[in-house]
């Protein structure tokens, strides 16, 4: 359903939901259908994360500000169901429109204020001036939602979130990229560190010749045979592998 899986226990959940709440249907709709909603944001995805293909791989911006309206709505929840379970349903806190305006307008006033004032002064500061934040722009970043917003809002990684592309898996059991490293290699998607030029998973080398060999000692590849940037291991445990997949010879 609209890209992504919600589990069979998630209606389940809900159904349970209505029943607690049946003396208040407005509070029993908005209880089951934040059941609901939480479970689709969590179910298995089965396309790309956005909408916009600009963002292709990072969490929709959409998403995150229904998350947090969905927040402000379960928050807002706790005091009408109390009321209501004490059989008081004629005040505006167990009212439905109540519960949806406040929520709109608390999201509407941090979100839209915090978004137009990170995204004006970081533009402002940075854009033009500083390659890494114009290549973080047009790969679709954005400063509010891409570096402020956190889980349970963006669920992406440090790694995607700064650089846009979904990581590739690590199968090499030699090596692994290391979790501080936040910069991503434009074909793989791969962790670097910043101050890399070239690809240890994959070879791509932006600026020079593809790194064409890997190390028998370590798994990362390497420009030349003449050693590992690595681990130090000398020539003679380098091998040729254009693929990522031929076995090292010994």
């Amino acid at each position: 359903m609209f890209g992504r899986k919600i589990p069979p226990t998630a209606w389940s959940y809900a159904a349970i939901a209505f029943a607690v709440f049946c003396w208040a249907p407005p509070v029993a709709l908005l209880a089951g259908g934040l059941i609901v909603f939480i479970a689709w944001c969590n179910g298995e995805r089965t396309h790309s994360k956005s909408w916009n293909p600009v963002r292709r791989w990072r969490s929709s911006r959409i998403l995150m500000v229904a998350k947090f309206f969905a927040l402000i709505i379960g928050i807002l929840l706790v005091p009408a169901a109390i009321l209501s379970a004490g059989g008081e349903t004629s005040t505006p806190l167990t009212s439905l429109g109540w519960i949806l305006m406040c929520a709109g307008v608390v999201t509407a006033v941090f979100v839209g204020g915090f978004w137009l004032v990170q995204n004006v002064l970081m533009d402002l500061i940075f854009r033009g001036r500083n390659a890494s934040y114009d290549h973080f722009r047009e790969t679709g970043g954005d400063p509010f939602f891409d570096n402020q917003m956190r889980w349970p809002f963006n669920t992406d990684s440090e790694t995607v979130r700064l650089g846009g592309l979904p990581e590739p898996e690590y199968n090499n059991p030699n090596y692994q990229p290391q979790l501080d490293w936040d910069y991503q290699c434009p074909n793989c998607g791969a962790r670097l560190p910043d101050d890399h030029n070239a690809c240890w998973h994959c070879g791509y080398n932006w600026g020079g010749p593809p790194w064409e060999y890997e190390c028998g000692t370590c798994g990362v590849r390497v420009p030349t045979e003449h050693g590992c940037w690595n681990c130090g291991t000398g020539p003679t445990e380098v091998s040729p592998d254009h693929d990522g997949t031929a076995p090292i010879d010994t």
